[in-house]
């Protein structure tokens, strides 16, 4: 089985969630308020620094839908 651990927002919590066993762990970037665990690229690249190469990330980008008229 795989666990698949998405919508981290801190270096710790990363870090916790891979101690734990989890196989792949995911961040959600996003504008501030579009998703509500969405977070910015900076803090992104440092979560997913302090957890590879030992675990296999997956990165979710969420932009605002803009209307075209």
């Amino acid at each position: 089985m795989i666990v698949q651990i998405y919508s981290m927002i801190s270096v710790a919590d990363a870090v916790a969630t891979a101690e734990a066993g989890a196989n792949l762990i995911g961040v959600v970037v996003a504008e501030p308020g579009i998703f509500p665990e969405g977070i910015g690229a900076e803090a992104a690249r440092g979560i997913l620094a302090a957890i590879r190469p030992a675990l296999a990330c997956c990165v979710i980008q969420l932009g605002a839908s803009r209307a075209h008229g």
